[in-house]
């Protein structure tokens, strides 16, 4: 489960940007949103779910990017694609490092990890802890074997150590890897269909994942691949989005059943409802960290609130789901989010602003609604548009 998660340096950060899923333990309220582990005798509380809000623009997807841009890097073990991209660097000032710093719990370990680089391809920081003890401090002391492995690697300015580490340290190398497994980020629909197709042809879970789909009240029966597609029929089709083709929805009208390829009748959120249903579902049954931008875009209230339900649930003990949103109607639920599971973005001259909303204090004796006092301006993260004065400024 991520625990906490820090950046600097990336595009418009520049400063260093704080999302922690650690809940404040003095809020009573909605205690199951969070799930407590014990490691070593110490016990972890974790919050299930976070959403966040601000204007357009103000870093949301900046942010999920930034987390995104750490995975790959983990997964390709180096940082040469991120460093040829000088965008992924500070926008204002190019020469500044890149910092990331991360903590989360995997294999019954807590870790904390730290990863600093520029753009010239050199790592220069970083830093492994588990359990309170240091693993791995590139620049530092280490442990004879550790020693050896980086005088072997170090000269590899590019290369990431923590994957490197010795045989003794196997159990610690598997958790770190499984945890960036579990890490999901999705950002656009098209690019992550895969994962509803190979939901559809695994019999663990495609009766689930219709059953999810027919609750969301979407009128779908059924959702299926078929295996003979007329390709003529649909030849006004890209031939990029073809195979979609495959992926079909079926309705039923007084008995008659009929199926259409979802991408060519489907609205667009339940299209999105289809691929993601399947990324939702793996998460809550195999403990994924789900990191969603935008994840009411084109879709209801009421199935937005449901999402969320579902990990917020009692039943749910080692699964999160983190996504950005422009939802207000999910703040004037308070039974929905506590305080430390809403956060804000805002930009302005001068900086990007990342904060939660558990960092104002709470009105003594009043009940608070965070809806109201989001438009009033009393969290800030309010976007202020002067569209209607361009007839002003015509006339």
């Amino acid at each position: 489960m991520l625990l906490l998660f820090e950046v600097d340096g990336y595009k418009l950060f520049d400063h260093k940007i704080q999302f922690s899923m650690f809940p404040n333990r003095r809020i009573k309220k909605l205690k199951e949103n969070i799930v407590v582990k014990t490691i070593n005798n110490k016990e972890y509380h974790v919050l299930k779910s976070a959403i966040i809000y601000g204007p357009n623009n103000s870093g949301k997807t900046t942010f999920i990017k930034s987390l995104s841009l750490f995975k790959s890097i983990i997964e390709q073990e180096n940082i040469d694609s991120v460093s040829q991209d000088k965008l992924n660097f500070n926008f204002f000032d190019p020469d500044l490092n890149i910092d990331f710093k991360i903590e989360f719990l995997s294999n019954k370990k807590h870790y904390s990890y730290e990863l600093s680089f520029n753009d010239e391809k050199k790592i220069n920081n970083e830093v492994l802890i588990v359990d309170g003890e240091t693993i791995l401090n590139r620049f530092g002391k280490n442990n004879k074997c550790v020693s050896h492995v980086i005088d072997l690697l170090g000269h590899y300015e590019n290369k990431l150590l923590v994957l490197s580490l010795p045989r003794e340290y196997e159990d610690v190398y598997k958790g770190f890897k499984k945890f960036f497994s579990k890490l999901i980020v999705l950002q656009h629909v098209d690019e992550n269909i895969q994962s509803t197709f190979d939901i559809l042809e695994d019999p663990l879970y495609k009766e689930d994942f219709i059953r999810l789909i027919r609750n969301s009240d979407t009128n779908i029966k059924d959702v299926r691949i078929s295996k003979d597609i007329n390709r003529e029929k649909f030849s006004y089709v890209p031939k990029e989005v073809a195979e979609y083709l495959r992926l079909e929805s079926t309705y039923e009208k007084n008995g008659q059943k009929i199926s259409f390829p979802s991408i060519l009748v489907d609205s667009l959120g339940t299209k999105k409802l289809i691929v993601y249903a399947s990324y939702i579902l793996k998460a809550l049954k195999e403990n994924y960290v789900l990191v969603i931008d935008e994840l009411d875009s084109s879709w209801h209230t009421v199935l937005t609130r449901n999402i969320f339900a579902l990990f917020n649930s009692v039943s749910n003990t080692s699964s999160q789901l983190i996504a950005s949103s422009h939802d207000l109607l999910l703040l004037d639920d308070e039974n929905m989010f506590r305080r430390d599971q809403i956060w804000f973005t805002y930009k302005d001259i001068e900086s990007i602003h990342f904060y939660s909303l558990n960092d104002f204090r709470a009105e003594a004796g009043k009940k608070s609604n965070a809806l109201t006092n989001y438009l009033k301006g009393k969290y800030g993260a309010l976007p202020y548009p002067e569209i209607g004065d361009l007839m002003n400024e015509k006339e």
